[in-house]
């Protein structure tokens, strides 16, 4: 529905016992703009609980400075990709000011980490907020917008994703990234 996925703890416990599947995490994806004196950016923002995060991405193997705990103990850190980074001159500890659209408001990030993957693209538009504050952003409470999904053979992933559909039925759009 509009609102994301309710019961997105059970949904995690349903799309664990497929067979393949390693581990899951709930994300609520939102958006923003990072304002600074000279420019508006454009920024796509991923509010996460860092200890699912980790299980299913290598985001912590990436993170090239700062603590990614720092999400789960301050709802104002953000950790954004080293070319973002670079672009606007900013580093750990340094304030940033990002405008919603949702709530219409100026919020006030701290730079907590910083990481690269190595693709531009996710380390110039990419930023990870803490799960709480993303669902202020959107609006929502005790609501996910994705679930990220690790399986345990690369080339299985087509399979896993026949599986989880055949569990969850037709309500839910399931995706790879390949």
């Amino acid at each position: 529905d509009n609102f994301g996925i309710m019961f997105y703890k059970d949904l995690q416990e349903n799309i664990e016992s497929v067979p393949g599947v390693v581990a899951t995490a709930a994300r609520v994806n939102t958006q923003g703009f990072i304002r600074t004196e000279t420019a508006i950016i454009s920024l796509y923002l991923r509010g996460i609980l860092p200890q699912e995060e980790i299980k299913v991405t290598k985001l912590k193997k990436y993170l090239i400075a700062g603590y990614l705990g720092s999400l789960d103990t301050d709802e104002d850190a953000i950790i954004i990709g080293e070319e973002l980074s670079d672009m606007l001159g900013v580093y750990l500890g340094d304030e940033l000011e990002l405008i919603s659209p949702t709530i219409k408001d100026i919020i006030k990030f701290k730079v907590a980490g910083i990481f690269k993957s190595g693709m531009y693209n996710y380390d110039l538009s990419l930023a990870f907020i803490s799960f709480a504050r993303a669902q202020k952003l959107n609006n929502v409470f005790n609501v996910a917008s994705a679930i990220g999904v690790r399986v345990d053979k690369l080339l299985a992933v087509d399979k896993v994703k026949r599986d989880i559909l055949l569990k969850l039925g037709t309500s839910y759009n399931v995706r790879t990234w390949a």
